[in-house]
């Protein structure tokens, strides 16, 4: 599940998108998705 959401967020898909294809919470999705560093 976890490789599938980092696939899927790689790609472009948003965590609400992630979340309802793989039928869990969007709280899951950005627990397990790598941080990304603002840069500002």
């Amino acid at each position: 599940m976890i490789e599938a959401a980092r696939r899927m967020h790689a790609a472009g898909s948003g965590a609400t998108a992630i979340a309802a294809r793989l039928g869990v919470s969007r709280a899951t999705v950005y627990r397990h998705l790598p941080q990304e560093e603002d840069g500002e």
